[in-house]
């Protein structure tokens, strides 16, 4: 009712039109042996959703990459995963860390949760099975009970009236794991999803290049549930800042081993006191 950029309003699943009901083209893109792909593509009204639904040898994760030609307003798109799990809370990626939601719509702040955000994960487990649904661009998403929802584009009007209309592309992925205590792992693929292997340079480099070739790490941590999230120069000196968290809420002593010579460490704040050189 207001806010149309900024707020869905709680009654926005009153009505509702599956694409699932839409007449698709489906058609084998893929058949391996490293990947298995297909296309499928559907119309709604003026839009139209093209997704290119795979799974690569051996993977634990099916990826949708995804380009939408979005024509409508006040309309909000949705990816829905029905899951079966015996599971109550949600979990959802923030900066350095995670927080813990309820998928139950028991009380007054619980009502009011109906759309949420995360960063490149959600993830539904039990003890020894869970589900995460990773993404790399959009972030908002809805959970009741054991269904989750992602929320690609929408199509409001104001301030902007032309908002979202036009051509999108995305990813995200359904990464199936070990459960509650594998959030490692979770992390690990969303890192993996948000940053992909790139080729930099030649794939047929020439023979006293390819004798030179080897690997690299400017910096490296030795445990799983350690992430290096961040290298940079330091604000105020020549200094480097690397910024460290531990992702699983699990007890963790790590190494962090250079690739380079290093003259000094020390551990500083977020606000880099104690950052300068000496």
């Amino acid at each position: 009712m207001e806010w149309d950029a900024r707020d869905i309003d709680r009654y926005f699943e009153e009505q509702f039109w599956p694409l699932a009901d839409a007449k698709a083209k489906i058609s084998v893109v893929e058949t391996g042996p490293h990947r298995a792909a297909i296309r499928i593509e559907r119309k709604y009204q003026a839009s139209t959703v093209v997704q290119v639904v795979s799974l690569a040898a051996g993977a634990r994760q099916v990826e949708f990459d995804t380009f939408i030609d979005w024509q409508e307003r006040q309309t909000v798109l949705k990816a829905q995963f029905p899951f079966d799990l015996n599971t109550s809370e949600i979990r959802s990626e923030i900066q350095f860390g995670h927080v813990r939601r309820p998928t139950h719509r028991n009380t007054s702040w619980d009502k009011a949760r109906f759309e949420a955000s995360m960063h490149r994960w959600v993830d539904l487990s039990e003890s020894d099975f869970g589900v995460a649904l990773l993404n790399d661009c959009k972030y908002a998403y809805d959970c009741s009970e054991q269904s989750v929802r992602l929320t690609p584009v929408r199509g409001s009007t104001f301030p902007h009236p032309e908002a979202d209309l036009g051509e999108h592309r995305l990813r995200y992925a359904l990464f199936v794991h070990d459960g509650v205590a594998d959030l490692a792992d979770v992390h690990r693929a969303a890192e993996r999803f948000n940053n992909p292997v790139a080729v930099i340079g030649s794939l047929h480099p020439v023979a006293d290049a390819a004798e030179d070739a080897g690997s690299f790490s400017f910096a490296n941590v030795d445990q799983s549930n350690v992430t290096l999230e961040t290298v940079k120069k330091a604000e105020k000196s020549d200094a480097i800042v690397l910024r460290v968290f531990e992702h699983a809420n699990i007890r963790a002593e790590a190494t962090i081993t250079f690739g380079i010579p290093v003259k000094s460490v020390r551990v500083v704040n977020l606000m880099e006191d104690g950052a300068g050189t000496r």
